[in-house]
């Protein structure tokens, strides 16, 4: 039975999240709720791995587009705009399906985190000014868990603002229903390795070029990885080297993806599918 249910589809970069949604969204009147901090902003669409046009022409996506590329976005604000539009696809009497792999966003909408108040401006600034390093040192010092991207300045700096308290998490929410994807290893290094040569015939590099002439150089803290690779690799000494490149992708994607793993395991109300196909007839018996 649809009503009242709430789908969240999870797991690591390129292990066929996006696709399962909207196979469930054809089959069920659903809307997809993006739970991605990249995709939430303009601009970012080939390196991110956007849902295609043709993709939100069918199905509508809610929480795509919302912010510039180098614009703060918070898991509060993530929270409010996908907690809206969760109770906006509900009311209209179809299925919200909430699908990423930023596992701070998912757990913030499935267990209503509430979340502490924003943080000092000034203290922010001096902590920006930082190295990686140095945030590591901090949060350490702390006896504090290192965040989920270990490497990502703003991830290390809200770890240290909230003093390893992000939130207070509730109970699950009700209705939600929570699906993870993770394909095999082959499989998975296949379609990491497949969508990164499409990203490049796709326009990957023209795409990055329009960011720069229409944003500047992106600050210290941006993360979107395949942009943040390839302007550092550019910036370097030496010619550009795609082969070079697409190897970089291929190892931060893998990265990644131990990482999400990671934080997505520790969740035991998560029913895990190494296949897409599977998940759906899960799904299927869930709704029915």
């Amino acid at each position: 039975m649809v009503a009242g249910k709430i789908i969240f589809i999870v797991g690591p970069t390129a292990s066929g999240k996006s696709a399962l949604a909207m196979d469930v969204a054809r089959t069920y009147n659903g809307e997809i709720v993006c739970a991605d901090s990249q995709t939430v902003r303009r601009g970012l669409d080939i390196g991110t791995a956007k849902p295609t046009k043709t993709d939100q022409a069918e199905i509508p996506h809610h929480l795509l587009d919302v912010v510039d590329p180098y614009e703060r976005f918070t898991v509060a604000d993530f929270q409010k705009l996908a907690g809206q539009a969760i109770d906006d696809i509900q009311a209209r009497g179809k299925l919200p399906i909430v699908v990423g792999g930023t596992g701070l966003y998912i757990d913030a909408v499935a267990y209503n985190f509430v979340l502490r108040a924003d943080a000092d401006m000034n203290e922010r600034k001096n902590l920006e000014k930082k190295t990686v390093e140095e945030l590591q040192e901090m949060v350490k010092s702390r006896g504090l868990s290192l965040p989920e991207n270990d490497q990502n300045p703003r991830h290390l700096i809200r770890t240290i603002e909230s003093d390893g308290q992000v939130s207070v998490k509730g109970a699950l929410r009700r209705g939600a229903v929570l699906i993870g994807l993770n394909p095999d290893k082959d499989i998975h290094e296949f379609n990491i390795r497949e969508r990164i040569d499409t990203m490049f015939s796709d326009g990957f590099l023209r795409e990055m070029e329009t960011v720069l002439n229409t944003y500047g150089n992106p600050p210290a803290n941006f993360d979107a990885i395949a942009y943040r690779i390839v302007f550092d690799h550019r910036r370097a000494p030496g010619d550009y080297d795609e082969k070079t490149v697409k190897e970089l992708f291929a190892i931060a994607d893998r990265q990644y993806a131990k990482r999400q793993r990671a934080w997505f395991k520790r969740n035991r109300d998560i029913t895990w599918f190494e296949q897409p196909e599977k998940a759906l007839k899960y799904i299927e018996k869930v709704l029915e």
